[in-house]
């Protein structure tokens, strides 16, 4: 089931704007919200594997 989008206003550094514009290709990203939410996706997934690394090294 897909969310339906909605608009939102982010502050963000004029370098970080271009830095996403410069990546959008590598990532295959069609816009900056297509590249954001995929960023937003790896994110969610690396902060996952950490905390189950971090809870495995302390025996939790």
């Amino acid at each position: 089931m897909s969310e339906k989008m909605q608009k939102y206003a982010y502050w963000m550094t004029p370098s970080m704007v271009a830095e996403i514009t410069k990546m959008m290709p590598e990532a295959n990203a069609t816009s900056k919200t297509d590249f954001l939410c995929f960023a937003a996706q790896i994110l969610r997934a690396v902060l996952c594997l950490y905390a189950r690394a971090f809870a495995l090294s302390f025996g939790s």
